[in-house]
């Protein structure tokens, strides 16, 4: 069954609720979400709520049905790689500040 976003490709570099929140939706509709953190992962991780065992419960909810890499994106390898993917897909959502996205080019 086809969904509507079918062959829409979304890079997701945002952390915490609304950004991650939205490409989860989405993902859910048929886009192939891209989900890029950082070689220690994303700070998102490390918040809570968690689960008795300790793991996170809302990254893997957050996560679903989208692709994930890594990439640092201090280093100038890692910032290219991420201009060739925006060059590639339809659509970039960040909730990141200007300043940062201006310090990843």
């Amino acid at each position: 069954m086809t969904k509507v976003l079918d062959g829409v490709r979304v890079i997701d570099i945002g952390t915490f609720q609304a950004a991650p929140f939205c490409c989860q939706i989405l993902a859910d509709f048929g886009a192939e979400v891209i989900r890029i953190e950082p070689p220690s992962g994303a700070v998102d991780r490390e918040l809570g709520p968690f689960a008795p065992g300790g793991e996170n419960l809302a990254v893997p909810l957050y996560n679903r049905n989208k692709k994930g890499i890594t990439l640092n994106l201090q280093s100038e390898k890692g910032k290219q790689l991420l201009k060739e993917l925006v060059k590639h897909s339809d659509v970039l959502v960040t909730n990141l500040t200007a300043r940062a996205m201006k310090n990843q080019g």
